[in-house]
């Protein structure tokens, strides 16, 4: 039930997702609905931290920071494999989710800020390593961390703005171009 409302509400947006559309997708009657979940703000809240788990589960598997810098090219293809996916199209709900309702849900906000500081702390023992192996600068990290979150909104935004498909993925060819600059010049 709350991995359909996660699909209406990835899809429609909150303020697009009606009330029959929640009903249908939970399998509930309207006043079960909102026994089970409260408002339809809390529907949305339960639906985006469900999201969460399995965003968090997937970077988990993904970012251990076993490979050092090779990590952020397996960061790189996961994005490309959701950018061609089914999915590809709708951009993350965390950040449709930050964009439509930031300003004025804090509880929104706030799942928001747990999704970026999750992708950055996925991202950081990749890093980290890399900088031990002196593969890159250990003084640029955070800016690497801030470069790479930027992308990742960026394109979840591109993507849910319609840019299609064909573009999307060579944004992402450019930004792991880019990210192999950071690399030493160990010669």
């Amino acid at each position: 039930m709350l991995d359909k409302l996660v699909g209406l509400f990835w899809n429609r947006g909150f303020e697009a997702a009606s009330l029959s559309e929640m009903v249908e997708a939970a399998g509930l009657n309207k006043s079960s609905l909102y026994n089970t979940f409260g408002s339809k703000e809390q529907v949305f809240a339960c639906a985006l931290e469900r999201y969460m788990d399995f965003r968090r589960a997937m970077i988990h598997s993904t970012l251990d920071g076993s490979r050092g810098f090779d990590e952020i090219g397996d960061f790189f293809d996961l994005q490309r494999a959701e950018v061609a996916g089914d999915t590809g199209f709708m951009g993350c709900l965390a950040v449709n989710a930050q964009t439509e309702l930031g300003l004025r849900d804090e509880k929104v906000s706030e799942i928001a800020g747990q999704y970026r500081d999750m992708l950055r702390e996925g991202l950081r023992p990749g890093l980290d390593r890399a900088a031990n192996e002196n593969v890159i600068d250990g003084s640029m990290i955070d800016t690497y961390l801030d470069a790479l979150l930027a992308f990742t909104i960026a394109l979840s935004v591109s993507a849910r703005s319609g840019v299609g498909t064909e573009a999307l993925l060579r944004q992402i060819d450019s930004a792991q171009r880019l990210s192999e600059t950071w690399r030493r010049d160990v010669s």
